[in-house]
């Protein structure tokens, strides 16, 4: 059994408290600037300093013509696709609703794992899957009242699963190679869709932004992304598979937490069940490798 350090456990927890809060920020940004706009200058300073950070450090490893392909692809599903969904989708739902339906993510990544990897679902993965999908229910279906509501909780949905796309792809591809150097190109290739995306719907040029917009936008670009990626990726080889899984299991709860203190949202019952049993199905699938 391998055995996590401290100092594991800490940077883990600090990960996941950088990711949490961030979350919240995204949300309070989203009332200030244009979903793609926020996204795009997000990503694309982050991509810029991780890149520079991977120069020095690790040299950018290099891509087959193959690879490299699958890297753009990689940061389509995972940069510009999922907070395209997440950005346009969190702008009518709550933030904590938000963080339990995108950290829903093992559970799509199972099911695509069956259908695309050929792995193995035996009669109790089925039933973790239902635990997850339940979860899922119970916080989709429940005191919903307007069509926006619906539509961004969708969105959300959706990027869970183009997460979940993401994954499979750097797991049948990219098993052996450097995640810190990987995360980097394709959030480089995946902010130049959205640079393209806030041109096209939005005026990125006429934006102006106050210090508190700044605030949030270098917070989520620069501790939410570069920090909090540089320390994950530092301690993710000393993980064991549940460890590694703490994050999605746990930054619900915290954004939740930060949502109640901090936006002042109130949790239903039918949204901690939500929460509850998607952990719970999370928690298995992790188990279950």
């Amino acid at each position: 059994m391998q055995i996590v350090s401290y100092k594991s456990v800490i940077y883990t927890l600090l990960v996941i408290l950088i990711w949490s809060f961030g979350w919240i920020l995204t949300k309070v940004g989203l009332d200030h600037m244009p979903p793609f706009t926020f996204a795009a200058l997000r990503f694309v300073i982050a991509a810029v300093l991780m890149l520079l950070i991977a120069s020095i450090k690790y040299k950018c490893n290099h891509f087959s013509r193959k690879e490299w392909c699958i890297v753009i692809l990689v940061g389509l599903t995972q940069t510009t696709l999922m907070f395209t969904f997440i950005n346009i989708g969190m702008q009518n739902v709550s933030v904590g609703k938000a963080s339990i339906l995108i950290y829903s993510m093992p559970i799509w990544s199972a099911v695509l794992a069956y259908l695309f990897l050929q792995e193995p679902l035996k009669a109790k993965d089925i039933l973790i899957l239902c635990f997850g999908i339940i979860g899922v229910y119970f916080v989709f279906v429940p005191g919903i009242s307007i069509e926006s509501d619906i539509f961004g909780l969708f969105l959300l949905l959706l990027s869970a699963i183009s997460w979940a796309v993401s994954n499979i792809l750097v797991k049948k591809y990219f098993a052996k190679h450097n995640k810190f150097v990987l995360t980097t190109w394709q959030m480089l290739f995946g902010s130049v869709g959205l640079v393209a995306l806030s041109f096209w719907f939005e005026n990125p040029l006429g934006l102006s932004l106050n210090y508190i917009e700044w605030g949030i936008l270098l917070y989520t670009s620069i501790f939410a992304s570069v920090v909090a990626f540089t320390l994950w990726f530092s301690i993710l080889p000393s993980l064991n598979v549940m460890s590694s899984t703490m994050p999605s299991l746990l930054i619900p709860f915290f954004v939740i937490m930060f949502d109640s203190i901090f936006l002042e949202q109130s949790v239903t019952v039918s949204v901690a069940m939500g929460l509850i049993l998607i952990a719970l199905s999370c928690i298995l699938t992790a188990l279950r490798k």
